[in-house]
């Protein structure tokens, strides 16, 4: 492929989910790259889906670089994409320690995000969404509300007691900031303190109440990885979540 050709990251338009974390790191290590969106369900979608396009399990984000062979190379699943590009730019670790100390973060997102299918924020956001269609329900059922709500208390609750823990300034026990806190700030982010997003006045109350009653929490999210990620975060495209 062309010498000049940047790599590309493709996943669903107007949603940050798993892409976000990854477009963290890149704005901040000033790689220049092509970002790629799918309408979900759109007929190009489908289509690139079906033709292998997305990997072997037809999931976003893929990464894509193309000075890797003479069709490029794709990278696939959150997680594995970040410890690739956060080993290159300088945001994962050569400590077994702090490796570890990272992967446990990561994972922790996966587990109560529920690794794989419709996360409950997603499964909340997507019933606000559709409350007023025919077949929408009215929106989100308090089973839904419930799932929400435990998601961000489990969330906050791992990330209080890690912060309390080693005192310092970065989620996995760092002075830098790592994959480990992008990939959890973006549950943050993205919905929560995304004010001009669809998430009801109700819902963000509730959960800001449970970010501030956590103070390493709080300062994690408003002083270290909000100001880090400022210029980021006011010149990006509005996200829904």
């Amino acid at each position: 492929m062309s010498g000049t050709a940047k790599p590309k990251l493709v996943y669903f338009a107007n949603l940050g989910g798993r892409a976000e974390p990854i477009i963290m790191l890149l704005k901040l290590a000033g790689v220049e790259f092509d970002d790629e969106r799918y309408k979900l369900g759109s007929p190009e979608y489908v289509a690139a889906k079906s033709a292998g396009e997305f990997g072997p399990t037809g999931g976003l984000p893929v990464w894509i670089d193309p000075q890797k062979g003479p069709e490029g190379k794709k990278y696939y699943e959150t997680n594995f994409i970040l410890r690739m590009l956060g080993a290159r730019y300088g945001y994962y670790s050569t400590d077994p320690d702090t490796m570890w100390e990272i992967d446990v973060c990561m994972d922790k997102v996966e587990q109560v995000l529920g690794r794989s299918g419709i996360a409950p924020h997603s499964k909340y956001m997507l019933a606000i969404l559709r409350k007023d269609a025919p077949d929408g329900g009215g929106g989100p059922s308090e089973e839904i509300a419930q799932g929400m709500l435990q998601m961000y208390q489990d969330l906050s609750s791992f990330a209080e007691e890690k912060l309390q823990g080693h005192g310092q300034r970065y989620l996995a026990g760092t002075d830098q900031p790592t994959i480990a806190d992008f990939r959890y700030f973006v549950q943050f982010s993205d919905s929560i303190y995304n004010e001009a997003g669809p998430l009801d006045p109700e819902m963000r109350t509730k959960i800001k109440n449970i970010i501030n009653s956590m103070p390493c929490l709080k300062r994690w999210i408003e002083e270290a990885m909000m100001s880090l990620l400022s210029d980021h975060l006011a010149s990006r495209p509005q996200l829904l979540w």
